[in-house]
């Protein structure tokens, strides 16, 4: 029996409840439940997949209930529906931002006006010519230098190779952020080709046909509601786009494909075992302290009011954010406080976790992921 969170076959027999069999890793110190469904979960995994399939395919929350509800017998609201793709979309993006295709040597790079929150909000696309992969979005309140620095940076993140073209329209942005990023005195040089059109021997067809596959999806949606669930939506897009859906161009694979990167689905929904690798390698980053299982010994089932366990939260750019979403942040047993930790790590893989034991006044750090 493989371990659902880290993987391992270290695992054993952990009693019964309820007629199920539990099992528990001693590779990572977790139990789990051997039902088939993602890690803390209560709903099968293939209705999950099947509903974060539907939805980037075009069908509204509403008609995959509906067709939830005929294919599998039971009920699920359009709430449950709407966090899935939230929750997914996140996971499986900061799982594939890790790997890297190997693209041509020519991208091209478009922006496009989308509807969020009753106001018009840009968003940023780069494409590279060969595979059709879709290299980085960004979503952005003006088109200047900052924010078109912004998503060449990533795309240099992600990329293996330095384009050597890069095509755009007009826009006077895109000259002094490519000149900042990818301007080196090593040869060969990037080169910017602007103003292309149909009128031009070069043109941006590849970009703007992208843009109206994005919008085709987001047309029966009427915009989008708030800033955060729409960069989850298009987490989702980057990661159907790129690695689900089947591109005529490229005879019937993926971008991914094209572009080198090989997962080997053993599903015939890719989003099936995207989600189950994007939840073990998120378990593998987390690291405990040294004296880890000194404090699970001298703190479980015990109550000491003198010692309490305080946990601070960060955000990607390392500010604190104060009683986030709710979350309790003081507990009393260690194990407790990892296990809170632990969970909320999975729930939102780009946050920052501290635990802080504090006796009387004094704060120790014991923990960090």
């Amino acid at each position: 029996m493989k371990c659902k969170f880290c993987d391992s076959n270290n695992t054993i027999k952990y009693g019964k409840c309820k007629d199920k069999q539990w099992y528990f890793c001693k590779e990572c110190n977790r139990k789990f439940l051997n039902n088939g469904n993602f890690v803390r979960m209560r709903t099968k995994s293939q209705i999950i997949v099947t509903a974060l399939d539907m939805y980037f395919e075009g069908l509204s929350v509403r008609k995959i209930q509906r067709q939830i509800s005929k294919l599998f017998q039971v009920y699920v609201s359009q709430v449950t529906i709407w966090k899935w793709v939230i929750k997914f979309s996140g996971l499986v993006k900061t799982f594939i931002d890790e790997l890297k295709p190997r693209l041509s040597e020519q991208w091209h790079v478009d922006e496009t006006m989308i509807r969020c929150e009753g106001e018009y909000k840009w968003f940023w696309q780069i494409i590279d010519k060969k595979t059709k992969f879709l290299v980085a979005t960004l979503l952005s309140e003006n088109r200047t230098i900052k924010e078109s620095m912004e998503l060449f940076k990533q795309s240099k993140e992600r990329s293996l190779i330095k384009p050597k073209t890069i095509v755009t329209d007009g826009l006077w942005a895109y000259e002094e952020s490519i000149r900042k990023v990818f301007l080196t005195w090593r040869v060969p040089h990037t080169t910017h080709l602007r103003s292309v059109g149909i009128r031009t021997r070069e043109t941006n067809n590849a970009i703007e046909r992208l843009h109206g596959t994005l919008k085709d999806r987001l047309k029966p949606m009427r915009g989008l509601k708030k800033t955060y669930s729409a960069n989850a939506i298009l987490n989702g897009w980057f990661v159907y786009y790129n690695f689900l859906r089947p591109h005529e161009t490229l005879n019937g694979i993926t971008p991914a494909e094209a572009s080198g990167i090989k997962l080997n689905f053993s599903n015939e929904n890719g989003w099936l075992d995207l989600i189950d690798r994007a939840t073990k390698k998120n378990y593998e980053d987390i690291t405990l302290p040294e004296n880890h299982d000194k404090l699970m010994k001298q703190t479980k089932n015990v109550f000491n009011r003198n010692r309490i366990f305080l946990i601070k939260i960060f955000d990607k750019e390392g500010k604190e954010i104060v009683n986030p979403y709710g979350m309790k942040t003081e507990f009393l047993i260690y194990e407790t406080a990892i296990e809170f930790v632990k969970f909320y790590k999975y729930v939102y893989p780009k946050l920052t976790f501290m635990i802080l034991e504090k006796i009387s006044l004094e704060e120790l750090e014991v923990f960090r992921l």
